[in-house]
């Protein structure tokens, strides 16, 4: 359940920098039945199964449309937004998915943002691909967006770009 006075008090909020909207949590209620049904749906899998099945579930689950496309202008949303307007980007997506793997996997993740397209590189063993390291681990690209990528596929494009970090607290 979305909560429309939050939806609606969200609506005209002024365009802040990608990472803040990955930090609040406006609707502990909605955030809990959604981490609790997804906790349910992955036990028993290994967090590479589970991350990959988490990685599937946000390619699928959500239609994909530019802010331009749906609104006329850039609108990054907040985790809840995600869940009431039918369509999302990548940076909508990729807030959305930080939050889960850090919430329903343990696993810590960063935002990765390239030059217009905004991606998620998460911690994690036993996988293989594009990765960085940071402070002593390495981070896997695990893109939320590009559609029937694997843990640790980088879309083409940005394969030999270097993001900034967006670092997750």
């Amino acid at each position: 359940d979305v909560n429309k006075n939050l939806i609606d008090l969200l609506e005209d909020l002024p365009q802040m920098s990608n990472v803040l909207y990955a930090y609040p949590i406006l609707d502990n209620d909605c955030r809990t039945q959604i981490v609790t049904s997804l906790q349910k749906q992955l036990e028993g899998m290994s967090k590479v199964e589970a991350l990959q099945a988490l990685l599937h579930f946000m390619h699928y689950a959500f239609t994909y449309a530019t802010d331009q496309v749906q609104f006329g202008k850039e609108k990054p949303f907040f985790f809840e937004e995600l869940l009431y307007y039918p369509k999302c980007d990548c940076e909508d997506r990729s807030v959305f998915f930080a939050y889960l793997v850090k919430q329903v996997l343990g696993l810590d993740c960063h935002l990765v943002d390239y030059p217009g397209h905004i991606a998620v590189a998460v911690s994690i063993e036993g996988v293989t691909g594009t990765y960085y390291n940071y402070n002593g681990r390495k981070f896997y690209i695990t893109d939320p967006t590009y559609i029937g990528a694997s843990i640790g596929e980088c879309m083409p494009d940005y394969v030999n770009t270097k993001p900034k970090l967006l670092i997750l607290k």
